[in-house]
């Protein structure tokens, strides 16, 4: 008899998938199931890629070998599948089977499969809650998509559990279809929804894991959706959502009772374990601002450390990048596991800041924004431009949190100072009253006496609760390299770094009181200024989006918008494909690091030679800063090694061991392009190590750059606009539609070309 705190080794049963990020999925959930169990977790896959069950088998091995060595005579079998499908009936029987008799001193108890639980259906309700943030709008039906199986009675379950169960909580029409091996098809779900009269359809992929089900159903329903002259928002797979997490956690450690973390309302988490705990959720409506005293000082460990705690503790978290930075939101995305939007008072009207972060908010528990330079830096007085006489505060951490009336955590690096602290702390809390610090972090702490000193002179100096001081931990930060953090398309974080991270803030930080600062109402929108506030299109034009290592840096609310006035956004990579995907009347090459991957973009030659074809034939083609650099002549590298690129720019690019432009730039477009007309001021922001090998042709210069006495910059034509300076159309007016209707006169195969 296995006594109840015995260390029980588990095996997790899961479909196997040839996908590398269906892969990274289940060994994430392996280690989000394995923490703070005392016994092994392992997974075996059926299927994939090993039809004879020897994955499965090995595992379980490793399991009964596990539990000899600790002398327990069990284990346990959780079984990741949905549906009592052929896997459930046939090869989970030949595992459990197969393991009593090569393991007979051992017990193999299988718990049940994963029924559409209240955990899976709060997950379910979340995806398509975010599907719908992100779209900017409301759906009116929902098209719940499953795997499908040659087995009428487990694809009938879809329909009869999890689509009634959504139905009731949404109070939309839902209906069920199959990727694959039963009706109906995807298609068919869209075309009988829109005949029904939906104008918008979300799609739900009812999956565990990512991977080629996943892609393929989103693909289906956005050709059927484009067919139908319908609008289709396809949400995530069910995935690494907190609710399914707790849930398999609860399997692999016998319980039943247990749906979903609960979070009673001082924000503490239930532990996992206890049955019978209803879920309740506390909604923080405020953001909280992680604010520095200056660039270097911590800011980024502490939102990222932030993120991941509050995650751990089934909160859906909603990170922000004050400024323009494109990397620290890429972190951000990779550990909160929802899109971190940029809010930039200089790029953007500050006006529409309350407006865009309330967009993103929805649907989420608190908000956390990562704060760019010191709190009160921002542009520079005197700069140019329509708003430089704000002293400076445009741009500004302090900007952002005025605008959103967000609470403030100062990071304070203690790394060299005690009692000083105070000091620097009172300063920042007297500087601009408008700007509420209401908490500190200490960074880099280095002993308990050091933290007492530091705690108890802030603390008796300015009233300012220290919530929390990280110790100095190498182990904690990133790699970062001349741009910033080195993004996580090209390297991803290390094992259990985030879990370490979320760990150290929760032994560190007192998530609690960080939690009660969030109390209270978010930011309003200002009437007038909202980017969104538009009537949803239908789908008009498709425009492909470069999503790979060499080219990741896009703001999403920029991309949204394209979505809002009608664009279907299709992801290609210029690394792995051969072409730009069919159809698409223009394509987004975002900035990145393509000076890392010249080799290989040099190397693939029938995209380049794609994308030169397409602006032969008169397409629209825009670069900007790493795009640009693609569309060059070609690109030499800082060890001296020419490359290749599109050819479509009368310069090529050199890579040079000093920066060569940062800040924001105030622009005159010279003529017009697919984005800007003549004559329009525009702002951007310019950050790069590279350098054209010819100055600007005067007669197709793109922009007069103000803050460099109006010298010309880039290159522009009706169809081309080439230049190092990022935009975001989220402050551009009437950009996002005037490039939705260029793409959608674009007639296929050409393809119009805009690399950003």
């Amino acid at each position: 008899m296995t006594a109840p705190n015995a260390v029980v080794p588990v095996l997790l049963l899961a479909h196997g998938t040839r996908d590398d990020a269906g892969r990274a999925e289940l060994r994430a959930l392996r280690l989000a199931v394995q923490r703070h169990r005392p016994g092994g977790v392992r997974v075996g896959v059926i299927e994939y890629p090993d039809v004879e069950l020897r994955p499965a088998f090995a595992a379980l091995a490793d399991a009964a070998g596990e539990a000899r060595d600790h002398g327990v005579d069990e284990v346990r079998v959780v079984p990741l599948l949905l549906f009592p499908a052929g896997h459930a009936q046939e090869d989970l029987r030949i595992v459990i089977r197969g393991g009593r008799l090569l393991h007979p001193d051992l017990r193999l108890r299988c718990v049940p499969l994963l029924r559409p639980s209240p955990a899976l259906l709060e997950a379910a309700m979340t995806r398509l809650r975010d599907a719908e943030t992100e779209a900017g709008c409301a759906g009116d039906a929902v098209l719940v998509v499953g795997r499908g199986s040659t087995c009428a009675h487990a694809n009938a379950r879809l329909a009869r559990l999890v689509g009634t169960a959504l139905q009731q909580r949404t109070g939309l029409p839902v209906t069920s279809a199959f990727a694959s091996l039963a009706p109906p098809t995807v298609a068919d779900g869209i075309r009988a929804l829109a005949a029904a009269g939906a104008a918008h359809i979300v799609v739900l992929p009812y999956l565990l894991n990512d991977g080629r089900i996943a892609r393929r159903i989103g693909t289906a329903a956005r050709d059927a959706g484009r067919e139908r002259g319908t609008r289709v928002t396809v949400a995530s797979h069910l995935g690494l959502h907190p609710a399914v997490v707790a849930y398999v956690r609860a399997r692999a450690d016998g319980i039943r009772g247990i749906e979903l973390p609960a979070v009673p309302s001082n924000g503490a988490t239930q532990p996992a374990g206890r049955p019978g705990v209803a879920f309740t959720r506390r909604t923080h409506r405020r953001p909280i601002v992680v604010a520095g005293t200056a660039s270097g000082c911590g800011k980024t460990t502490v939102t990222l450390g932030l993120l991941a705690a509050l995650r751990a503790r089934g909160l859906r978290v909603q990170p922000f990048k004050a400024g323009p930075d494109y990397i620290d939101p890429l972190h951000h995305t990779a550990v909160a596991g929802r899109i971190s939007r940029n809010l930039d008072g200089v790029l953007c009207d500050p006006r529409a800041l309350p407006a865009l972060s309330g967009r993103a908010m929805a649907g989420a528990d608190v908000a956390v924004v990562e704060g760019v330079l010191g709190l009160f830096d921002g542009r520079l007085a005197g700069a140019g431009g329509p708003r430089c006489s704000q002293g400076g505060d445009a741009g500004s951490t302090a900007e952002v949190a005025r605008l959103l009336d967000a609470a403030v955590l100062l990071v304070v690096d203690a790394a060299r100072s005690a009692r000083s602290t105070a000091a620097v702390t009172l300063g920042f809390a007297r500087f601009d009253p408008r700007v509420r610090v209401a908490g500190v972090i200490l960074n880099r702490v280095g002993s308990d006496r050091h933290l007492a000193a530091a705690r108890g002179a802030i603390e008796e100096t300015t009233g300012i609760p220290v919530l929390g001081a990280l110790p100095l931990d190498p182990g904690l930060t990133l790699p970062d390299r001349y741009l910033g953090l080195v993004p996580p398309q090209e390297r991803p974080h290390p094992p259990r770094w985030a879990a370490s991270l979320a760990d150290a803030v929760s032994r560190h930080i007192d998530l609690d009181a960080v939690l009660r600062l969030a109390g209270g109402d978010g930011p309003q929108a200002l009437p007038g200024h909202d980017p969104f506030a538009i009537a949803p299109r239908p789908p008009r034009g498709r425009i492909a989006v470069a999503r790979d290592a060499a080219f990741s840096f896009q703001y999403q609310d920029a991309l949204d918008l394209l979505a809002a006035w009608g664009a279907e956004l299709v992801p290609f990579s210029p690394l792995g494909d051969t072409s730009p995907p069919a159809g698409c009347g223009a394509i987004l090459l975002g900035g990145g690091f393509p000076e890392r991957f010249a080799a290989r973009l040099a190397a693939n030659t029938a995209m380049r030679a794609a994308i030169a074809a397409a602006a032969r034939r008169g397409v629209a083609v825009i670069g900007e800063c790493g795009g640009a650099m693609y569309l060059s002549r070609s690109l030499t590298t800082e060890d001296g090694e020419r490359h290749p690129m599109c050819g479509l720019l009368p310069w090529g690019v050199t890579m040079d061991r000093t920066r060569r432009a940062l800040g924001y730039r105030t622009l005159t477009a010279l003529r017009d392009s697919p984005l800007l007309a003549a004559g329009a001021t525009v702002m951007g922001h310019e950050f790069h190590w590279s350098a054209a090998d010819a100055p600007p042709d005067p007669g197709h210069a793109a922009y007069r750059v103000a803050e460099m006495a109006n010298t010309p910059e880039g290159h522009a034509s009706r169809s081309l606009l080439a230049s190092y300076v990022h935009l975001h159309l989220c402050g551009l007016p009437d950009a996002a539609r005037r490039l939705v209707e260029t793409a959608a006169k674009v007639a296929a195969p050409s393809a119009a070309v805009l690399s950003v």
